[in-house]
């Protein structure tokens, strides 16, 4: 409070009374109010605020005038600034308060269960009941239901609750769901994933209700203006193996002995390394002192650490030395076989020098001709590749019969060591193993067993490859069910981390997953955001995995396809293109009955329905092509994909005439023959019965007739892949890269390529054992092509590539080995040396050029022209994002961009007396660290003769505020 002497000078602060009753209405804490009239004399508070302004008053009249004055303002400055930072104090503490408070029940704009405007729906049990959630409804699930049916449109909006837990865990039972115009389902969100289990569950008999056009009976359907948003909790889909895992999870195996009637003392010998068996013994010491003191050297020379199980059969005490008794104690640790007697039944596991702490045994005494048990011991180690296992020892006596064995088994648990990160996977996952052998039915499936010695690439499972999991938070079930069915004109679909069981049906049009003549789904269609599948996991189903259908610009990133029927991952009519393939794994593809690609043999001359009189179809020529990837037009993109299982083929391109099915009729030139291929990249392919890859054939587009019987759409022989520029047959030929192809134990073929390209050089990998051989095959058609004919000028040249894997002898391919075909190399150049440190001064700052689909490509096209095509006018040139750059003379095109915006910065032709200026170019246009090793390979290049064409092409990423790409293009005579 304050007051003002006799003279109304400068307010004086005292101190706050006890109780409220002198406040000011309106009174803030910290803020100066202004002194209001004294109570009536009579109160006691009033008599002592009195009482405190007269002692105030003396105070200051003993003063001076100007020293009271200098005081007072003193004082009140004090004051001021005193009140100041309390003030300010208070009000940042409230503010931090309130903040936080704030910040903790704020809602997340990210997550759709969090909007404001939600009311909770709880729609209980009623079967019959056919929900229609419509304009202004806007509703939360949040427990479980049972409803007929739900229809979202006209703006309505369904979303999944959930919490921070991840405990509400909902089901949802309806026949089928069905968005449009305008209707939202959201479970979870792509910034906001579903932390819960949420499951939608499919339910019906295929002969109740009728169908709901375009979609059938059970289904989740998007139609126009439809929005389904499925997100669940990320996880790694699927990963490889970084070791081996052999049988039972023990390099050797597991060890099992059991026999009858075996005298004496039988011991094994174990390392303790690898748990394998490395002596199997049998000393007879109840006979003979001599076997006594062999078992004695044999525990002296063998080095610590060996693990040594013994059990006695039937008798060993008869002539077991005492030297040897004490040697035993003494290396192994026994407390028992001092007093070992007559058929007493022993049994030890010990380590030599271990002592007693690692020795484990049993004894149990003869009587009536029994041990009433076995005597049994047991101990576990570990492996040096952290593996756990047990060595069991046993001995006893049943009904006269004297037994002993031994056992050496995994235990807990086989650890899997992993390529990835798989800290993401939890205990009671389930997730399947593939095959590594030639049949793809020797995939298993496994649960996650709790690991808590386990790393964050490693798992353990009960008992060898990838490695997938199956299980999701997200969770579409229950079958046979229709379809997951999107069409043309939707707002918005994305699916990411959502598992799909027991969907499809054995006909046209039901398919787990089915985008259905919905052009293009990304930025060309319009769509901000590129439609996307990621990370679904898709088994156990009764039709096909992915089904794109007259749909282009998909991406299909890092999805499973496991256990399923018919064509996998399915391009269905020949026009689809610019679809992406992004490490997605597709195992155990069983054959079906939809198409007569699907089927196999039986099926094939089985079903008939189709074909035209009485014709039967051969199943070699007309069916048994079922693919995990199907891919009817060239122009998709196969990246990081894995086929790991087949009844046919892993990966199979095959070329449309004309567009098929529902297609036919849009009139579509698929010119699939001669388009380019895209992006292969990368893929592995393995335990496919029929081949790895193939690229040849087409199917039949006519209907059955008596000209030609056979059903539409089976195999036919009646395309071969010869892509050009542009896909215009006027146009130059294009080559087809197979960019990293690896393909092993597949029963025919690795990789069957049927083209009418004169391939100059193949690259081909394989993979054997624990090593990569490079196998380089020049080949060269025998005589030229008459310009951009289908064969050469004297007709069409076939060769066939065998290869032989002997375990006679070991060859070194040079040319006392193949002396007929040897050919020196042009130019020997050592490899670098691995780098062993993390690379600190190179890179840069962010990911520039990538695999990822997500990212932006940078097309690059380089074109190299010889005599005889440039005698034709054929240009040669550099191709940047379709921005050409092109040159007809001899010499060097050198073509720089931005690694960042992939924009041309700059292009130089450097020819005739120019080219030596070549270097001096590269370092001193160009930032000199990325040039080094590209006038390094040009100064080897040029000492290559005779040289006729130079393809080198360097991408170079760089710390430097200038990152570019070099493309150069050197081009001399024939």
């Amino acid at each position: 409070m304050q007051d003002t002497d006799a003279r109304g000078s400068s307010p004086a602060f005292l101190p706050p009374q006890n109780g409220s009753s002198h406040r000011s209405s309106g009174y803030v804490p910290g803020r100066i109010a202004p002194l209001r009239p004294p109570p009536p004399s009579q109160s006691h508070v009033s008599a002592e605020f009195t009482s405190a302004r007269q002692e105030a008053r003396a105070m200051f009249a003993s003063s001076p005038p100007g020293q009271h004055r200098r005081r007072a303002e003193a004082n009140r400055y004090k004051n001021t600034l005193i009140c100041f930072a309390v003030s300010s104090f208070s009000l940042f503490v409230a503010l931090g308060i309130f903040m936080g408070i704030a910040s903790k029940y704020a809602p997340d704009e990210n997550c759709p269960d969090q909007n404001p405007r939600l009311k909770n729906w709880r729609p209980g049990k009623d079967p019959e009941k056919k929900v229609i959630i419509k304009k202004g409804d806007l509703f939360r699930l949040n427990s479980d239901a049972t409803v007929h049916s739900i229809t979202i449109q006209d703006g309505g909006l369904l979303v999944f609750g959930d919490d921070k837990d991840g405990s509400k865990n909902i089901t949802l039972r309806t026949r089928f769901i069905l968005i449009k115009d305008g209707g939202m389902l959201h479970v979870g969100a792509e910034k906001c994933r579903y932390k819960s289990k949420a499951t939608i569950i499919l339910y019906g008999k295929s002969n109740e209700d009728a169908d709901v056009p375009e979609f059938g009976k059970k289904f989740i359907g998007v139609g126009p203006e439809g929005t389904l948003e499925l997100h669940g909790h990320q996880k790694l889909s699927w990963t490889l193996l970084s070791k081996s895992v052999n049988f039972s999870g023990l390099a050797c195996g597991h060890y099992a002995f059991k026999k009858n009637f075996s005298r004496g003392l039988n011991v094994r010998v174990i390392d303790q390394d690898t748990a394998s068996v490395l002596e199997v013994l049998k000393f007879d010491t109840h006979e003979f002192s001599e076997e006594s003191l062999k078992l004695q050297n044999l525990l002296k020379n063998r080095s610590p650490g060996r693990i040594i199980a013994i059990a006695v059969g039937d008798s060993a005490a008869k002539n077991l030395l005492e030297e040897t008794r004490v040697t035993i104690q003494n290396l192994l640790g026994s407390k028992f076989v001092r007093g070992l007697s007559y058929r007493q039944a022993w049994a030890l596991v010990g380590v030599i020098g271990g002592g007693n702490s690692s020795c484990n045994e049993s004894v149990r005494d003869y009587e009536n001709h029994s041990t009433g048990g076995k005597a049994l011991a047991q101990k576990e180690f570990f492996t040096v590749d952290g593996q756990k296992f047990v060595v069991r020892a046993y001995s006893e006596w049943n009904d006269g019969v004297p037994i002993s064995g031994f056992q050496v088994e995994p235990v807990g648990g086989v650890i899997l060591n992993l390529l990835d990160d798989v800290s993401s996977w939890e205990p009671g996952d389930r997730i399947v193993v593939a095959s590594t052998d030639y049949s793809m039915y020797q995939t298993e499936e496994f649960t996650l067993l709790p690991c808590p010695e386990c790393t964050k690439h490693q798992v353990k499972v009960k008992v060898s490859l990838s490695v997938i999991l199956i299980a999701t938070r997200v969770l579409v079930q229950q079958g046979p069910s229709d379809a997951l069915q999107i069409l043309k004109n939707f707002t918005s679909v994305h699916l990411s981390y959502v598992e799909l069981k027991q969907m499809g049906q054995q006909q046209i049009g039901s398919y787990p997953v089915h985008f259905h003549l919905c052009g293009d789904v990304d930025e060309k269609g319009g769509y901000s955001s590129k439609t996307y599948l990621d990370g679904l996991s898709i088994h156990h189903c009764f039709s096909r995995c992915v089904t794109i259908h007259a749909t282009n610009g998909l991406l299909i990133k890092d999805t499973i396809g496991y256990d399923t029927l018919g064509h996998c991952f399915f391009i269905e009519d020949g026009i689809e293109q610019r679809n992406t393939f992004f490490h997605n794994l597709g195992l155990v593809t069983k054959p079906g009955t939809i198409l007569p690609t699907d089927r196999n043999s039986t099926m094939c001359t089985g079903i008939r329905d189709k074909v035209y009189g009485s014709y039967i179809p051969v199943p070699a020529t007309d069916c048994m092509a079922v693919s995990t990837f199907w891919i009817s037009h060239p122009n998709n993109h196969l990246i990081s994909n894995a086929a790991a299982g087949s009844q046919d083929a892993g990966i199979w391109y095959l070329f449309h005439k004309i567009a098929t099915g529902d297609s036919h009729s849009l009139g579509i030139e698929t010119k699939s023959e001669l388009t380019p291929l895209g992006i292969f990249y990368n893929n592995r392919v393995h335990s496919n019965f029929k081949a790895g890859l193939f690229i040849d054939k087409g199917v039949k587009t006519t209907n059955a007739s008596a000209d030609d019987p056979r059903e539409y759409l089976c195999l036919d022989n009646n395309a071969r892949f010869r892509p050009h520029q542009d896909a215009d047959p006027e146009k130059p030929r294009v080559a087809a890269l197979i960019d990293g192809l690896i393909s092993f134990k597949n029963n025919d073929h690795g990789a069957w390529f049927s083209t009418s390209q004169n391939h100059e050089m193949y690259l081909l990998r394989f993979n054997v054992n624990t090593y990569l051989p490079l196998l380089f095959l020049f080949l060269q058609a025998k005589y030229n092509r008459d310009g951009h004919s289908y064969c050469s000028s004297q007709g069409c040249e076939r060769i066939k590539i065998v290869t032989k894997d002997s375990a006679k002898g070991v060859s070194n391919c040079m040319a006392k080995a193949y002396p007929k075909y040897y050919q020196g190399p042009a130019v020997i150049k050592q490899m670098p040396v691995k780098t062993t440190v993390p690379c600190t001064k190179c890179g840069t700052t962010q990911m520039l050029f990538t695999s990822d689909p997500q990212k932006n490509y940078l097309l690059v096209q380089i074109n190299l022209s010889g005599k005889n095509e440039l005698s034709r006018g054929q240009q040669a040139f550099i191709s940047v994002n379709n921005t050409m750059f092109s040159f007809k003379d001899n010499g060097i095109l050198v073509v720089v961009v931005d690694a960042c915006t992939g924009t041309v910065s700059g292009n130089n032709l450097f020819s005739g007396v120019d080219i030596k200026r070549v270097g001096g170019y590269l370092k001193s246009g160009i930032p000199q660290r990325y040039v080094k090793n590209i006038t390094d390979k040009f100064a080897l290049l040029e000492k290559a003769k005779p040289l006729t064409k130079i393809l080198q092409c360097c991408l170079s990423l760089q710390k430097e505020t200038e990152p570019h790409v070099v493309a150069p293009l050197c081009l001399k005579e024939e």
